[in-house]
């Protein structure tokens, strides 16, 4: 039953159905929630998730599986960057499509928490890094709090990748999709993610969203993705008309 809305402009979450979507790497997926429990997931291909059409059939199967109607949607909680230019503005142009026609809120999700999500509870100190090319990586750092929270501390930034490898401290735990680039430049003491680990997922994204429903913004709200660097098409543009 989707949730009523409420005369004061508030809304009860009781019922609060939620539509997680997660387009930032190389494939991507999915998920549906409510109650604190997923209702659906679909993973997406490669190429599924580079297409808005695919997606968005891909979505309109995971309703029909949860045996509900795209209307009945209250919230989408998107994956918002940094990732994939193309994957980002896909997944993002899809949800604020569907919270349009569907009436839902919106809630853009840092795609970095959501991998630092999937960290094991003992881990304290989490490094996420992903691939900002030029032998560069996008780093966000996060820390467990005593209740059990994660909390970031600092801006993403970009680092040359063996100068953030050598600064590593003992007991970090680094996962991410960047994982490959600096296994070779890592010093043992640091504690690495399992492969399965270090990409984010529609249901986490959908739990995040689900669980800061208080943050999202109201239907008809544009999100945009996080993008930390001009796409490589962006920079060679800008690189001509400088030198025009």
């Amino acid at each position: 039953m989707r949730p009523a809305n409420l005369t004061d402009g508030t809304w009860k979450t009781l019922e609060m159905i939620v539509l997680g979507i997660e387009t930032s790497g190389f494939g991507g997926s999915v998920a549906l929630r409510s109650h604190s429990r997923t209702l659906s997931t679909r993973t997406l291909t490669r190429e599924g998730r580079r297409h808005a059409q695919t997606l968005v059939a891909e979505i309109a199967r995971l309703f029909k599986d949860a045996e509900l109607n795209p209307i009945d949607c209250d919230l989408v909680a998107v994956s918002a960057g940094p990732g994939s230019f193309t994957g980002l503005r896909v997944g993002i142009v899809c949800a604020n499509t569907f919270a349009y026609s569907a009436g839902a809120r919106l809630i853009a999700v840092d795609t970095f928490l959501a991998i630092a999500e999937n960290a094991p509870p003992d881990v304290q100190n989490i490094q996420v890094v992903g691939n900002a090319q030029r032998e560069e990586l996008f780093v966000g750092r996060f820390q467990r709090q005593a209740d059990a929270s994660l909390d970031q501390p600092e801006e993403l930034t970009i680092e040359p990748v063996e100068a953030w490898c050598q600064a590593r401290a003992p007991g970090e735990y680094v996962t991410g999709p960047g994982v490959e680039l600096v296994l070779e430049f890592l010093p043992d003491h640091c504690r690495i993610a399992a492969e399965e680990l270090r990409h984010p997922t529609a249901e986490t994204v959908a739990a995040m969203g689900e669980r800061h429903s208080k943050q999202s913004a109201p239907p008809g709200t544009t999100l945009e993705p996080l993008y930390l660097r001009k796409s490589a098409a962006e920079e060679k543009l800008a690189g001509n008309q400088g030198r025009s």
